[in-house]
């Protein structure tokens, strides 16, 4: 984890980038309101934009200066934060398009009459064009719409696939490998389930079904007592199914329950 100060000078440089990407895009957004409106829509939208910035920010910095859980609305306010900077990065790409091919015909005038011509008449910078900022609103809104649905929508797409896997003289083929038990024991409890108790980043759910072979039990409440003696790990949910078997995630109407009340929980 980020120190708070290093935490804190980032943010403040993404606060002075945010601003000054919201000077430019400012100027896409004017070109949608009429000239009586624009100071109130001037008004509105840095309100608007300091806001979603700050907010965004403050809780990035709370989040992982204190290891917290991500709750729905960190996550909305970070999406929503990440949303609004893509959309000015985007607004910002085509004015720039723009304002370049307004300083080459600037360039290419002033070239023309200083080489060409016998009147020393001046060359004006023509104005930002309006549909420049429309087409840069219209862009930008495109992968916006796609963040929102998918922050909203689709976080969640997946399937779950139940499928046996044979190892054809697994035991032979790591004793080949690593030696016995007796002789590499270090080599094996990498490996095994004991290895993997601690460190979890994330909120997690372990099913096990208490009918399962000796060789899968032997190590359970062994396991299960060291991960709930985590002190740096997250949430963790432990579902035992009596007489459940191997696949009673698949086959267990209570794991099968418990399942996806954790995955609608996240």
């Amino acid at each position: 984890m980020f120190s708070f100060q290093t935490l804190l000078f980032r943010a403040m440089v993404l606060f002075i980038l945010s601003v000054l990407l919201s000077y430019y895009s400012l100027i896409a957004f004017q070109s949608l309101v009429k000239l009586e409106n624009k100071n109130t829509a001037t008004t509105f939208y840095w309100v608007f934009d300091f806001f979603i910035t700050v907010v965004s920010l403050a809780s990035t910095v709370f989040f992982y200066s204190n290891e917290g859980k991500a709750s729905k609305l960190f996550n909305y306010l970070a999406f929503a934060g990440v949303s609004w900077m893509i959309t000015k990065i985007l607004i910002n790409i085509v004015m720039v398009l723009g304002d370049g091919f307004r300083l080459l015909e600037f360039a290419s005038n002033w070239i023309s009459l200083k080489f060409n011509s016998t009147e020393n008449q001046p060359v004006f910078l023509e104005s930002r064009r309006r549909f420049v900022g429309h087409v840069a609103l219209m862009v930008a809104s495109v992968p916006l719409t796609g963040l929102l649905y998918g922050m909203m929508e689709g976080k969640y797409d997946f399937k779950i696939h139940k499928e046996t896997l044979y190892f054809h003289d697994l035991r032979t083929k790591l004793k080949n490998v690593y030696g016995t038990t007796t002789s590499n024991p270090d080599a094996y409890f990498r490996r095994s389930l004991l290895n993997f108790t601690s460190g979890f980043k994330s909120d997690i759910l372990f099913v096990q079904g208490l009918n399962d072979a000796p060789i899968q039990m032997y190590s359970w409440s062994t396991f299960k007592q060291e991960v709930l003696s985590c002190r740096s790990c997250r949430n963790r949910l432990f579902v035992e199914i009596t007489g459940g078997e191997q696949g009673s995630l698949f086959e267990s109407p209570t794991a099968k329950t418990e399942f996806n009340n954790f995955i609608n929980s996240h």
